[in-house]
């Protein structure tokens, strides 16, 4: 029996089959069992098309030769959180996120020249270079403290 690879890369899934590589979107290939007690569906859920039907669970490799699971379910289970998985995402300024239960700063990984803040516990900023917040006003409700630092103004206008 030939194997049938799967492979990840950032935006797509790549199924490589004896005939060759298919590469779909993130997101679009669903994994299921199958009719027999040992094979697996994947399916592409935006034509309705089987890329695989009934498929060995045992000849369904990653990218590096490794089995996904022991068992049926368990496989698909790790298929699913392989191919569902979502490219990385920055949520805009726009977009506003609300009653987020349980989130910590862990939760998210922040892209270079962003900062993550959740949570009312005290935050900081680590950087080489400098810090520019660009809002049009900064409102600080209590002290600010300096360690051996100075606050000046870029166009020489007054600080109060």
């Amino acid at each position: 029996m030939s194997q049938v690879v799967i492979r990840k890369t950032e935006n797509s899934v790549g199924v490589t089959l004896p005939g060759g590589t298919s590469f779909f979107k993130t997101g679009v290939l669903q994994a299921s069992n199958g009719v027999s007690s040992h094979g697996i569906n994947i399916q592409d859920t935006e034509t309705s098309d089987y890329i695989l039907r009934d498929f060995p669970f045992s000849e369904i490799k990653e990218a590096d030769g490794t089995q996904f699971d022991t068992t049926r379910d368990a496989t698909v289970t790790a298929l699913n959180n392989l191919i569902n998985a979502s490219a990385d995402t920055f949520i805009k300024d726009t977009d506003k996120i609300t009653a987020l239960d349980g989130v910590t700063e862990s939760d998210f990984t922040a892209k270079e020249g962003y900062g993550v803040f959740v949570g009312a516990t005290d935050g900081s900023i680590q950087t080489s270079g400098d810090v520019i917040l660009g809002a049009t006003e900064i409102t600080v409700s209590t002290d600010i403290k300096l360690n051996n630092g100075d606050i000046t103004s870029n166009t020489n206008q007054n600080i109060t």
